[in-house]
């Protein structure tokens, strides 16, 4: 076990990592809705916002005790 796997701030997240991907789900359905050329920025932060919330549930469902 590394250094950085036992003094991880990430650690201590409250987080469901289920219901992370439940609302990531929701926010890819949200950048979905926007596909007008205009609208592009809406896109990519709702899809930001998705792989954050994935990759966050993935370490902590790997890293949790």
């Amino acid at each position: 076990m590394s250094f950085f796997e036992i003094f991880s701030p990430l650690k201590s997240i409250k987080a469901d990592p289920d219901q992370l991907v439940v609302q990531a789900s929701k926010h890819l359905a949200r950048a979905a809705e926007h596909e007008e050329w205009d609208e592009y920025p809406q896109m990519a932060a709702h899809a930001s916002v998705a792989t954050a919330k994935v990759q966050l549930a993935t370490y902590l469902r790997t890293h949790r005790n």
